[in-house]
């Protein structure tokens, strides 16, 4: 079983903010040196749960600071914002194959008068109802994790569109 402690390097050594109870003398250890404030592993409540590279970029804030924040777990995979008294969120999502912009509504009424500031000519979108949960999607690109070599172009165009439809529903009277 592998365990994950953070550390310090100093003089050419590790120094362990704790000891590794149940591990012998000689374990083989891999260390990966991060940079400052990149993952705070003791808030993690699973350290070894892996988190997903593409959103790095987006979190650190290189695309804008509205989609800020901790790494994305690769479970999760999508980076979720509330837009504050509206009972909307906005989940920037990727597959595989593409990316897309969801929103939920609380209220499925409520979902009307908001879709009415995303005109069809301008924006490309289709409701995806559940009993459960009302949604609509908005399509971005037909590209998705399987796609490296446009992680940026898709990157760009995902915060771009999610930011434009926080913006347009926040900056509302609804």
């Amino acid at each position: 079983m592998s365990k994950t402690i953070e550390g310090i390097y100093r003089d050419g050594k590790i120094e362990l903010s704790e000891t590794p109870y149940g591990v012998c003398e000689g374990t083989r250890a891999v260390v990966i040196f991060l940079p400052p404030g990149a993952i705070d592993i003791k808030n993690e409540k699973n350290t070894e749960v892996g988190y997903s590279e593409f959103w790095v970029p987006i979190r650190n804030g290189e695309f804008g600071e509205l989609f800020t924040g901790k790494p994305v777990r690769l479970a999760e995979d999508r980076i979720v914002k509330v837009i504050p008294d509206t009972g909307v969120k906005v989940e920037l999502n990727i597959t595989n194959q593409r990316c897309y912009i969801r929103l939920y509504f609380k209220d499925a009424d409520h979902r009307e008068e908001i879709m009415a500031l995303f005109p069809k000519p301008d924006y490309n979108y289709e409701y995806d109802d559940s009993p459960k949960e009302t949604k609509v999607i908005f399509p971005v690109l037909d590209k998705g994790k399987k796609d490296l070599e446009h992680y940026p172009e898709i990157r760009e165009k995902l915060v771009a569109m999610g930011t434009d439809i926080y913006n347009k529903i926040n900056e509302s009277d609804l």
